[in-house]
């Protein structure tokens, strides 16, 4: 595997749509771009997407529409050891996952 250069566009979403129930959709048209060397946060109030978004892209939520690329190869449909061997963890937004693991090993895990 060769290392990506700095800039390049190594995971992207677009115009995703998402949601928990058939028919009533979290996310709508959201896309998103993350590139080497960035660091970003995603923000907003609650019941706004953000963890419908992450869940998407690590495959444990369905996408209705849209498209998510690794590198430029779509990962839709991917399971989770094949994301984990691409270099993409989900880290789930709960304490203690692993309660005899520090902080620090928990976020290893991801």
């Amino acid at each position: 595997m060769t290392t990506p250069a700095q800039g390049e566009v190594l995971l992207e979403a677009k115009d995703v749509t998402a949601g928990y129930t058939p028919g009533v959709n979290i996310l709508n048209n959201c896309s998103l771009t993350l590139k080497r060397g960035e660091i970003v946060g995603i923000i907003g109030p609650n019941g706004a997407g953000k963890s419908t978004l992450l869940k998407s892209l690590f495959g444990l939520l369905s996408v209705q529409s849209g498209s998510i690329t690794h590198r430029g190869e779509s990962i839709v449909g991917l399971h989770a050891h094949e994301l984990v061997e691409r270099g993409i963890g989900y880290v789930p937004q709960r304490e203690n996952v692993f309660p005899s693991l520090t902080i620090l090993e928990n976020l290893e895990m991801g």
